[in-house]
């Protein structure tokens, strides 16, 4: 069971990663297209009203985990350059 909802032996779960990006939660307009979300100093860096940091799974780009992209490690240092 998870959330109160029957998961039964065999059945296929999917996790939406597309939905966690836009979850009004964690993202003030989150269908707007606003690149100072990751900048600390902007009014956007916090979860919408509140003082409150975002979690830390609220944007995962890569994936998480064992199997998270293999690109990531190349993209990271691409993008330092």
């Amino acid at each position: 069971q998870i959330c109160g909802v029957p998961i039964h032996k065999g059945e296929f779960i999917l996790n939406d990663i597309l939905w966690i990006h836009y979850d009004p939660t964690q993202w003030a307009k989150p269908l707007e297209f606003i690149p100072e979300r990751f900048d600390p100093e902007s009014e956007y860096f916090l979860k919408p009203n509140t003082k409150e940091a975002r979690e830390p799974e609220a944007y995962i780009p890569f994936s998480f985990g064992l199997r998270n992209c293999p690109g990531q490690a190349l993209a990271k240092l691409t993008a330092k350059i």
